[in-house]
């Protein structure tokens, strides 16, 4: 095996070598690496056939609990100017977090790539991370980019958790010329003439193309790295279904994305993801329009790295063109404040947070309330609110929007035994006005966290997952997830990430159409609408439930019955023990009683989660 201490000097003479990349492990020998699992976990470490000769073979096992495995070697490392490292990789398990490190020599500060829920690969594929992948994590230092390198760490954090194994082989480093600007006017060609109506930065300009197969192609002059597109159309001369190509060659070209289904996208704009996109040519291939006019692209607006360095990025681009209420507030940068909701020493629970949004599990999907009332949609940023718990003190909050003559009070209970628990919440509606009412209240299924997309530690926040939808009548399907409105609504609709954000349907008083849908791209939406007329003093109740635990049941029992219960079993619990203080200090007793309440609710037997 050949072990390396690379200098600045050794990689700048190979950077002006024809192949200057260096193996920094072949895993030959496993004599330096070590495995060092939590508490509680299995981890081996064994020899195996590689992609070439001989890979490193751990073996985990979470044992249905939360945790690590991280394997070790020390590896004196000076790194250049810039760089890629690369390595093998292949194994089966559930998806869990893979985490690459560096760390200092002072062994205190570390700089890492975190990979969310990696998902083995059955099959040798190349890892690649850039320099600029690598983020500084923890220590003293607080910051910077690391030079020096001493030791490597390869981690397997707890996502699933479960058990499996990872192979590793051909650990590389290649040294890559400094990153420049890119100063070269593209080069556009198309099916149709006036291709440059696209490039040119002014959308009230478009390039059109009848109906029928189109292309439209850019060639940058030189390989580009980018992160993603936002592309404009014309008002109904929008392309259905459409496929986003790359080549370096103008000649064999690679399909990363297609489109199906598109309305049009968000306000006129398709967002296209396309993480770390490297390459000189770029291609909309047209497959269908949207009607007998044809197409009108008035802008392909290419995207920098930052804009596919997540799918957060991306939604975090989105909301800012968007109408601000439209999406959670976190993704505009402003931090949301939320609470945990759940029955004592259960495993499961949601997070509510101060603008009603209820997570349904850990990094799971989000239920968030709507109303429209006189053509226009009121959403979070468009009322006033203010938050509570049940008797002051109890862990049952509730949100209280006002936006006259208007209230909605959401509160979410969690009840039953724990592993058997559910959640059933309650929105009430009230017209404190001096005439009747009519619109509509919409539940929203969304794939956002309550957790915000700058929470990366142990639990990542921002986006969720939602692939799959279904509506048959009186629940919905979402991912496993069943929603249970317990009193029907009058309409359901779901659409997938290509057809647009449920909320511009219901900003025009609407539902998308689909009542089964499964999404390619993995961020679906839906909504659940109820119809209100509501006299002067009138007010309603819409309930909707969903289980914590396949074993859950829940129960036809009213809301006022489930909360009374609810209530007196947490008096029972917090109120064991009394609590005096100074008549001064006498407001602080809440707080006490409602902390005790939620260091029961996130504990999981013996331990706090």
């Amino acid at each position: 095996m050949r072990r390396l201490a690379l200098g600045v000097l050794a990689l700048l003479l190979l950077a002006a070598a024809p192949d200057p990349t260096i193996t920094l492990d072949d895993f030959e020998d496993l004599a330096a690496w070590k495995a060092v699992p939590s508490d509680g976990l299995d981890a081996a470490l064994s020899s195996t056939d590689g992609l070439h000769g001989r890979a490193l073979r751990l073996d985990f096992d979470f044992h249905n609990h939360g945790g690590y495995v991280v394997i070790r070697r020390d590896l004196p490392l000076d790194l250049p100017e810039n760089y890629e490292i690369t390595f093998q990789v292949r194994g089966e398990g559930p998806p869990n977090n893979l985490e690459f490190k560096l760390i200092d020599p002072t062994n205190e500060n570390v700089w890492w790539f975190n990979r969310r829920d990696f998902e083995p690969p059955r099959e040798w594929t190349e890892s690649r991370i850039k320099k600029r992948h690598i983020q500084f994590a923890w220590g003293p230092k607080g910051g910077g980019e690391i030079r020096r390198v001493a030791a490597l760490e390869i981690a397997v954090t707890a996502g699933k958790g479960g058990r499996g194994f990872l192979l590793l082989d051909d650990l590389k480093i290649t040294p890559l010329p400094p990153e420049h600007p890119y100063t070269l006017k593209p080069r556009l060609t198309a099916s149709a003439p006036d291709a440059g109506k696209a490039l040119d930065r002014d959308p009230e300009t478009a390039w059109r193309a009848p109906a029928g197969p189109a292309w439209i192609a850019v060639d940058f002059l030189e390989r580009r790295e980018y992160g993603g597109l936002i592309v404009q159309w014309e008002p109904g001369r929008f392309a259905i279904r459409y496929e986003v190509q790359v080549s370096n060659d103008g000649a064999a070209w690679t399909t990363l994305r297609t489109v199906s289904g598109s309305r049009g996208g968000r306000n006129g704009k398709d967002y296209l993801y396309l993480p770390e996109t490297d390459s000189r040519h770029l291609r909309l291939r047209l497959l269908e329009s949207a009607g007998p006019q044809g197409y009108g692209l008035a802008e392909i607006a290419v995207q920098p790295l930052e804009f596919g360095a997540s799918l957060n990025a991306l939604f975090q681009a989105i909301a800012r063109d968007a109408t601000r209420g439209r999406y959670p507030r976190a993704f505009s940068g402003e931090q949301p404040y939320w609470t945990v909701v759940g029955v004592d020493a259960d495993t499961s629970e949601a997070l509510f947070d101060e603008d009603g949004r209820i997570e349904t599990g850990k990094s799971s999907f989000s239920i968030e309330p709507f109303l429209f009332v006189d053509g226009k949609l009121i959403a979070w940023a468009d009322v006033q609110t203010a938050q509570s718990l049940e008797d002051g003190d109890l862990p049952i909050p509730s949100v209280t929007w006002k936006s006259a003559p208007l209230s909605l009070t959401i509160t979410p209970v969690a009840a039953g035994e724990p592993g058997k628990s559910f959640l059933s919440a309650r929105y009430r509606i009230a017209n404190h006005g001096a005439a009747p009412v009519s619109g509509r209240l919409y539940l929203a299924v969304r794939p956002f966290q309550v957790n915000p997309p700058w929470q990366f530690l142990n639990v990542p926040g921002g986006v969720a997952p939602i692939r799959k939808v279904s509506w048959d009548g009186r629940a919905a399907l979402v991912d496993g997830t069943t929603l249970v409105p317990i009193d029907l609504p009058n309409g359901f609709g779901a659409a997938t990430f290509d057809e647009g954000d449920v909320t511009d349907r219901l900003a025009r008083g609407e539902l998308p159409a689909g009542t089964r849908i499964e999404d390619p791209f993995g961020h679906a939406s839906a909504a659940f609408a109820w119809d209100l007329r509501l006299a002067p003093g009138e007010e309603r109740d819409v309930r909707l439930a969903f289980p914590f635990h396949s074993e859950a049941r829940i129960p036809q029992t009213g809301f006022e019955e489930l909360l009374n219960a609810e209530r007196k079993r947490w008096r029972e619990k917090l109120d064991r023990v009394e609590i005096r203080l100074p008549v001064a200090a006498e407001p602080v007793i809440p707080t006490l009683r409602s902390n005790l309440a939620y260091i029961l609710i996130n504990r999981d037997g013996p331990g706090i989660q």
